[in-house]
């Protein structure tokens, strides 16, 4: 079991996000926080969800699309939006 576990730029490269949250989750110790970035395409880069982006993107997030997906996993205890998005959450 780990304390923290980083999900630097993976959820978009992925096909079953919730899958890979799952596995986290499963190894994440009691009050232990998951810490997820992805690239804010709807932000300064001024993307559409148009799915693979770029060749290697499955998907882009939308703030409050990622923040859904999260609320219903666990708390959310910082989340910011800037060039990434920004999440960490404990579940």
């Amino acid at each position: 079991r780990f304390d923290n576990i980083f999900l630097c730029e993976v959820i978009e490269h992925v096909k079953d996000p919730e899958l890979i949250l799952d596995i986290a989750e499963k190894y994440l110790k009691k009050n232990g926080i998951i810490f997820i970035t992805t690239p804010n395409y709807y932000g300064p880069f001024g993307k559409d969800n148009k799915g693979d982006i770029d060749g290697e993107h499955l998907r882009v997030y939308k703030d409050k699309e990622l923040k859904k997906i999260i609320e219903k996993r666990g708390k959310i205890i910082d989340f910011q939006t800037k060039q990434l998005i920004y999440c960490a959450y404990t579940i």
